[in-house]
């Protein structure tokens, strides 16, 4: 069977302190004099010096390794626990337009990703395209509102647009902010998924029923999470 040379450095690696002590030992014993027996013992001292510490730094390694995956554990938990909760759709926010209301649930279903990457604790660069994503969704979604509010003759389209405006400039500034370190990635979904969709579509979703357009008082909504 052929020497596997892939493992021959590791192999030399392990064996070094071991080599250093046997070569001190063979030292002393075959040449048995002063300089022999000092040199021996060097090579002794070497070998066990390097063993040790190698043990010692190994067992830091372990524990230090014990400890991150413990404090991933935690903080996968907390964040589970943090308040983070997955928006759930009903009928109650219906808005009488399919396709505004098939736009609604991609939302919700954008931030609830966005939840499940932030809880699985993917990498940064990750969050930050999922975020790219859903923000890109958000504003054609108001494009396409706003395009509906304006044929209808809504008579607060312009306010409309104004907040659809402020909404997505807030969540641009959320996200720069994530990108720099300066937001965490629960304070991001808060103000997405929350602050943003579900006040949105609790002040809106009346909007596009035309009986309500009339002068009618719009009924307020909720959003409810899982």
């Amino acid at each position: 069977m052929l020497f596997n040379l892939k493992r021959k450095p590791r192999l030399l690696y392990e064996l070094l302190p071991f080599m250093y002590m046997g070569v001190g030992a063979v030292v002393m014993y075959l040449f048995q004099n002063t300089m022999a027996v000092f040199s021996g013992l060097l090579l002794i001292a070497a070998g066990f010096l390097v063993g040790w510490t190698r043990r010692r730094y190994r067992q830091a390694a372990r524990q230090n390794s014990e400890i991150s995956a413990a404090l991933a554990s935690e903080i996968r938990a907390a964040r589970a626990a943090g308040g983070l909760e997955p928006l759930k759709w009903s009928s109650d926010l219906e808005s009488g337009s399919p396709r505004i209301d098939s736009q609604h649930r991609k939302l919700f279903d954008h931030c609830n990703a966005l939840l499940e990457a932030i809880q699985e604790d993917r990498p940064k660069l990750d969050i930050e395209l999922q975020l790219a994503d859903l923000i890109r969704e958000i504003e054609r979604h108001f494009l396409v509102e706003e395009a509906f509010l304006n044929r209808i003759g809504h008579p607060r389209f312009a306010a409309f647009r104004a907040e659809h405006k402020k909404l997505l400039a807030s969540c641009h500034e959320m996200a720069d902010r994530f990108q720099a370190g300066e937001a965490r990635e629960g304070e991001i979904f808060k103000h997405i998924a929350y602050d943003t969709i579900a006040s949105h579509i609790e002040q809106e979703k009346t909007q596009f029923r035309i009986g309500d357009v009339q002068g009618r008082v719009l009924r307020p909504a909720t959003v409810s999470s899982m």
